[in-house]
């Protein structure tokens, strides 16, 4: 196997592993997986006037992908130097590194980012005396050399991951080699630009040699680090080791049954419980594949994953993991003596091979590092014909919204919700200047469609809108109040007329109120759900539309709660509905959720995620196979699922997506229109208080994530989103840029 080394060197091993299985090649059975996604060519600099240039990383500013910087080496008059490219957001240029005085070779193996300004790259450098480690630093300006131990007596020293969990801590991982020869895993601590050596534990009993390849930290209290030992030439096993602020403590990683050997080249993860590493192991025909394992905070688990169909080598250089439940590999395959890039993603339950490109001409090809925000960028290298090595770059886009220009803005403008019957066929709906206030419009232009508020309100806001179609109705609801008067709910109705009314929505006692949303089964059957108040404590509260009048039809409250809310509601018919919101159980919040029988409301359990003390459902919507229902919200600082089969009254919490650069995110709304096809939207907060705008898409197994617009520059919220078909949604909000609120509507076409 064969991980960031020099372009020769890796040819050479290339063939000898070719060579040698190429008896097994024959029997090699390839996995052939639906593309995932298919990458495209990104165009990459090389080093001018060099020979040859190659990139072994690439590392992205935490909140996106706009600020990235790739690293490698690039040989000129036979000498090879650290090399670096910037990423500016739509172009790679090159940087000016810096170049150990005397050296006869060196190279930046990797990277990492803290912020854009705050990078680290760490490699190795060689001079008549030996190699030794090589880190340098980015200011936002230049790069500089840091100074680096060696271990005592060591004759050639070598970084070959690193990993920044703040501007001023890092972790770089490698090896060093003996008087002797002996090969040992070697890892360094950096602290505000002092390096020194850490103690690791010693490698499994039998290895005669071990190295560190990779290493991720999440904070400066865990780190995991991978790589092998070996125990003899030809023989050797994946291993890790983790960090804990304090120590290393050694780590069992499985060998795949029937596992000659292995190795672990890379790993990244999402927070202490949820990493992924990945590399290559020799199967039981002898044949080289890719090997990924996944860690849950206590241990390590084989993950299955395909190989390109007809691959006598397949292996896995690097990792990065975008969200908890997303992950995007790559490396490369030997395709009848040709290697070729190769990618796959994880969903968070399965791996699946994407579509990557190739130069053309092309004798060897690779992809070597990997960096995923919500879009991803791969860098590595390519040899041609005359055996010249080029850098490579690819993308992989994400689904893409489009933010849609709205009517001339009034003061303090927010969009609440969202309903589509047809891609052009839409009503948004929230406030403007104290004023419930509708547009309609589509994929094309949209327009201010009117003001819907009840008679002498100085107050309202539409919160909900749900249309139907044969016949056509369309139903939205809010609250809005009369000086000096407390807050009521109000609803409006057009019956295919373009005419809307005003309808009366009686309360419990006369009580304020206040209307969240409504949803639709027919003209004749809508179910609105908001809270009414007791003594100024908020209780659950629902009331019908039978095609003529609202009635009552009271809902359940959590037991020994106190505040309760309905936030949402989905039917999929007169007599079956769903619920949900949340309530205050002894000071904790809670998720709540509820469903109709056209009788009476029943409550269901509603579980929240492993570690997580409170929480609240914003949105759900159900699909009338089953029926099964997908309900989002917010659980602590992170975004919130909950999935419902059909049967029971008990809810399954599910993986929710959620950005790892996000210090918080929450989802508002969800619109499925298959079992196996959801839509989700809301917002995740940078750790610089920047909140963005969050989309992904469910397809039944997993969460991908989407990249969406946001136009503000300080608060971008999506709270209501609806979808025709998987691939046609719309989306509404909100965003700030400091002097006052405005609409926002996105569309995914």
């Amino acid at each position: 196997m064969y991980t960031h080394r020099s372009a020769a060197r890796r040819r050479a091993m290339a063939a000898a592993i070719a060579a040698a299985l190429f008896a097994f090649a024959i029997g090699a059975l390839g996995v052939t997986n639906a593309a995932a996604a298919t990458w495209s060519t990104v165009t990459t600099p090389n080093g001018t006037g060099a020979e040859d240039s190659i990139l072994y990383d690439i590392a992205c500013e935490p909140g996106s992908t706009t600020a990235c910087t790739a690293v490698g080496n690039k040989t000129t008059a036979g000498v090879s130097t650290p090399y670096a490219q910037y990423w500016n957001g739509s172009t790679w240029v090159n940087q000016t590194t810096a170049t150990p005085t005397g050296t006869t070779a060196s190279d930046l193996q990797a990277d990492t980012c803290a912020s854009t300004t705050s990078c680290v790259a760490v490699g190795h450098y060689t001079t008549v005396s030996g190699t030794f480690s090589l880190a340098e630093a980015w200011n936002g300006t230049s790069w500089s050399i840091q100074t680096t131990p060696n271990p005592a007596g060591a004759t050639d020293s070598r970084l070959q991951g690193v990993s920044c969990s703040a501007t001023t801590a890092c972790i770089g991982v490698g090896y060093s080699l003996d008087s002797r020869g002996v090969k040992s895993a070697m890892a360094q601590r950096d602290s505000s630009g002092t390096w020194s050596l850490q103690t690791l534990p010693s490698a499994p009993e039998g290895a005669i040699g071990s190295e560190l390849q990779g290493v991720d930290c999440t904070s400066a209290t865990f780190c995991v680090a991978v790589g092998r030992y070996d125990l003899s030439a030809t023989a050797y096993w994946a291993w890790s080791a983790t960090w804990n602020g304090t120590a290393w403590t050694q780590q069992t990683v499985p060998r795949p049954t029937g596992a000659q050997r292995s190795t672990l080249l890379d790993v990244s993860c999402s927070d202490a419980t949820n990493c992924t590493a990945v590399g290559g192991y020799r199967n039981s025909s002898g044949v080289q594949v890719s090997f990924a394992v996944r860690w849950n905070g206590t241990s390590w688990t084989h993950q299955t994953s395909p190989n390109p169909e007809g691959s006598s080598n397949t292996v896995f250089q690097n990792v990065s993991c975008a969200d908890r439940g997303w992950c995007v590999a790559v490396g490369d395959w030997l395709n009848a003596g040709t290697w070729q890039t190769m990618a796959q993603s994880w969903n968070g339950s399965a791996w699946s091979l994407d579509t990557t490109v190739n130069p053309v001409g092309s004798t060897f090809a690779l992809l070597d590092g990997v960096a995923c925000r919500i879009t991803c960028l791969a860098v590595g290298h390519s040899t041609s014909a005359e055996g010249a090595e080029t850098t490579l770059g690819e993308s992989r886009p994400a689904p893409e919204w489009i933010q849609k220009t709205l009517p001339t803005p009034v003061s303090e403008e927010s969009l609440s919700d969202i309903d589509c019957t047809a891609a052009n066929a839409c009503f948004a709906v929230g406030l403007g200047a104290s004023r419930a206030r509708m547009l309609s419009g589509g994929s094309g232009s949209w327009i201010f469609y009117g003001e819907l508020r009840p008679a002498g309100a100085v107050f309202s806001q539409l919160r909900g809108v749900d249309c139907v179609t044969g016949p056509y109705f369309c139903a939205t609801v809010g609250v809005y109040n009369v000086s000096g008067g407390s807050e009521l709910p109000y609803a409006f109705t057009d019956i295919d007329s373009g005419e809307w009314d005003v309808r009366t929505v009686p309360t419990p006692g006369g009580a304020s109120a206040a209307l969240n949303e409504v949803q639709c089964a027919s003209s004749t059957a809508c179910m609105a759900v908001g809270d009414y108040k007791v003594e100024g404590v908020a209780k659950t509260f629902a009331t019908f539309w039978n095609g003529t009048a609202f009635s009552t039809k009271t809902p359940l409250n959590a037991a020994s709660s106190t505040t309760n809310v309905l936030t949402s509601v989905a039917c999929v018919s007169a007599s079956d509905c769903i619920a949900v919101g949340y309530a205050s159980v002894s000071g904790t919040t809670v998720p709540l959720v509820e469903r109709w029988n056209g009788t009476s409301w029943t409550l269901h359990t509603s579980p929240l995620p492993s570690g997580e003390t409170t929480g609240r459902l914003i949105g759900v919507s159900c699909v009338s196979s089953g029926p099964t229902c997908m309900a989002v919200g917010s659980a602590g600082t992170q975004s919130y699922v909950l999935r419902w089969s059909g049967s029971g009254t008990t809810w399954t919490a599910e993986a929710a997506p959620r950005p790892i650069f996000a210090q918080s995110a929450q989802l508002e709304d969800v619109s499925c229109t298959s079992t196996t096809a959801c839509v989700a939207a809301g917002s995740y907060t940078l750790s610089s208080g920047v909140r963005k705008t969050l989309a992904a898409e469910w397809d039944g197994t997993g969460w991908t994530l989407h990249s969406t617009t946001s136009p503000g520059t300080s608060t971008n919220v999506l709270l209501g989103v609806s979808c025709v078909s998987s691939t046609v949604c719309r989306a509404a909000g909100y965003g700030n840029s400091g002097s006052g609120s405005f609409n926002l509507v996105e569309t995914l076409n």
